[in-house]
């Protein structure tokens, strides 16, 4: 398989033949615009060839459109300023503090961490004859009794599915994910877990873009992002101005 470097960041990725060059400068990193998303109708993701041999479609001004280009040997490609201008679009600090980010670029002075999904672990009292109510309101009565007082619950219909075996699989001590609403004194019961797991509190948060989508997995206990994925927003095909 052929080595594609891309220059003037002098990344390298090695590349299948069948794939084009768009995608190979996405994997290592590199932007080249594309507003189209790689549908091949825009001609914003004009590269130069200064070694190797490729196939595809070479543009009138000269050049070729990354798009619809495939290394047919090891090739250096250049990314000229023009096809670069939105770099910043699928670049995004990565394995850092959030809060710490966000303060280095001076848009806040101040940062607190609050999640919408909070973790919280409860030990449930063991049904008897003198206490037989469902699994539910046992944990209903003991979330109201504890540190959430006067929270009022709405229950996932999913949970109830889940609930007889978690409560019981780590002697009725359970971890449950409250989500809040619109409602200041109401939660919802989205998650419930055998056993503590607040040590591991995840959440995936979701940028849509009219060109780019890109996705964080982040540390709801600290804000840390742990990794993120980025690709082109296929629907930007139809218009830079469409969701």
């Amino acid at each position: 398989m052929p080595n594609v470097t891309f220059l003037p960041a002098n990344m390298t990725v090695i590349a299948d033949q069948a794939e084009n060059l768009l995608r190979a400068a996405m994997r290592a990193g590199v932007h080249i615009n594309s507003s189209c998303g790689g549908a091949g109708v825009c001609n914003k993701c004009r590269i130069l060839l200064e070694q190797g041999q490729v196939q595809g479609e070479a543009l009138p001004e000269g050049g070729w459109k990354a798009c619809a280009t495939f290394p047919v040997s090891d090739v250096v490609v250049r990314v000229p300023v023009e096809s670069e201008m939105d770099r910043k679009v699928l670049r995004r600090p990565t394995a850092r503090k959030a809060a710490s980010w966000i303060k280095a670029q001076g848009e806040v002075t101040s940062w607190k961490l609050h999640p919408a999904v909070r973790k919280h672990v409860i030990s449930l009292p063991q049904p008897s004859l003198q206490d037989s109510v469902s699994d539910l309101d046992r944990l209903k009565r003991e979330v109201a009794q504890g540190r959430l007082q006067a929270i009022s619950l709405e229950v996932d219909n999913q949970v109830l599915f889940n609930l007889p075996e978690s409560v019981r699989s780590n002697d009725w001590r359970v971890t449950v994910s409250l989500m809040e609403g619109a409602k200041k004194d109401v939660r919802r019961l989205i998650r419930v877990e055998p056993g503590d797991t607040t040590g591991q509190h995840l959440a995936v948060a979701v940028d849509i873009g009219t060109t780019t989508v890109s996705a964080q997995l982040v540390d709801l206990r600290n804000g840390d992002v742990l990794g993120e994925a980025s690709n082109y927003n296929p629907q930007i095909s139809y218009g830079e101005d469409i969701i």
